[in-house]
C-alpha cells in the first residue's frame, strides 16, 4: 500500500467526528484529488467515502455493544448531520438499526453473563437456515481464529454458548428472550458444532 495512502487512514480515524471531503484527504496525501481517489481505489478496493462510511460503521458497531456510549450519541461523535442519517447508514451494512442492536447485545449480556469481547451479533437477508449456515460460515472463521489469538482452547470454545438472533414470527406465542417485541434469541447448539467441526 501507498505510504500516502496509510497516512491518509490515520488521519480518517482521527477525524471520524467530521465530515470530510476530497480535497481535504488528498491534500493530506499531498496528491490532486484525481490521483488520490485513483490511488485510493487501487489500493482499499473502494472509494474513499465507501471506505470512510465502513469505518464509520466499524466503530459505531464496537461501541454499541460495548456499551459505551448512547446511540443517539453516535450522531456527533461520528459526524453525522442527524439519527435518521446514520441509523440508515448502520442498517444498510449491518441490517439492523443501532437501537435494535443495542436491545439484543443487553439482553445477550444480560441473560448469559457475556462481556463485549465474546459477542459478535450479525443480521442476514436469508430465507432458510442452510442459507444462515452458509453466510455465517466466513464469520466462524474470523471468530474462531480470534478465540485462538486470544488463547482460548478448543475445550473453552466448545464450552460456550452460541446465541441465534432471529426476526419474531407471527406464530411465536412465548414471550421468552424477546426482545422489543420483534426479535427472539435462543441458544443454538448446531451453530456451535457446526463451528467445532470446520478446522
Amino acid at each position: 500500500m501507498d505510504g500516502r495512502i496509510r497516512k491518509v487512514l490515520d488521519y480518517i480515524e482521527s477525524h471520524l467526528n467530521s465530515s470530510l471531503k476530497l480535497e481535504e484527504l488528498a491534500k493530506v496525501a499531498c496528491m490532486s484529488a484525481s490521483q488520490f481517489h485513483r490511488t485510493f481505489k487501487r489500493d482499499t478496493e473502494r472509494t474513499p467515502f465507501a471506505f470512510i462510511e465502513e469505518i464509520k460503521m466499524n466503530q459505531a458497531y464496537q461501541l454499541i455493544i460495548a456499551g459505551n456510549v448512547k446511540v443517539h450519541e453516535l450522531t456527533q461523535q461520528l459526524g453525522y448531520e442527524d439519527y435518521e442519517t446514520l441509523s440508515r447508514a448502520f442498517k444498510k451494512h449491518f441490517l439492523l438499526a443501532p437501537d435494535d442492536l443495542k436491545a439484543i447485545a443487553n439482553r445477550i449480556k444480560e441473560d448469559m453473563d457475556v462481556n463485549e469481547e465474546g459477542l459478535i451479533i450479525k443480521a442476514f437477508e436469508v430465507e432458510s437456515e442452510d442459507q444462515i449456515i452458509e453466510s455465517l460460515e466466513p464469520v466462524i472463521a474470523e471468530f474462531k481464529q480470534l478465540l485462538y489469538d486470544k488463547g482460548y482452547s478448543e475445550e473453552e470454545i466448545e464450552s460456550a454458548k452460541a446465541m441465534a438472533v432471529r426476526p419474531k414470527m407471527s406464530q411465536d406465542n412465548s414471550e421468552v428472550n424477546l426482545v422489543k417485541n420483534k426479535f427472539v434469541i435462543a441458544e443454538n447448539n448446531q451453530i456451535w458444532k457446526s463451528i467445532l467441526e470446520r478446522k
